[in-house]
């Protein structure tokens, strides 16, 4: 993919996107900075074709998302055990 060279983060962005998103890496996905991958997107947009945007932008959206799922998980886990003591 001829984005990798901008920043990686889009690739995976773009791999969220367009394959089964349930499999990939929890560390990855919380390693994505989301304010910083919009900001390229914004710069990128004009260059490449509107699809490849749209699907930057929902890969966005997903990585946003699962982040979300997982630190509510990670504060659940925390409060269950904080109950027990």
């Amino acid at each position: 993919m001829e984005l990798e060279y901008q920043d990686p983060t889009l690739s995976t962005v773009w791999l969220l996107a367009t394959l089964d998103s349930s499999k990939k890496n929890k560390k990855l996905i919380n390693g994505i900075n989301i304010s910083k991958t919009c900001e390229n997107i914004i710069l990128i947009s004009d260059k490449i074709p509107l699809r490849r945007t749209s699907n930057l932008m929902y890969g966005t959206v997903l990585a946003f998302k699962k982040q979300c799922i997982n630190d509510w998980n990670e504060v659940s886990s925390c409060r269950m055990l904080i109950q027990r003591l």
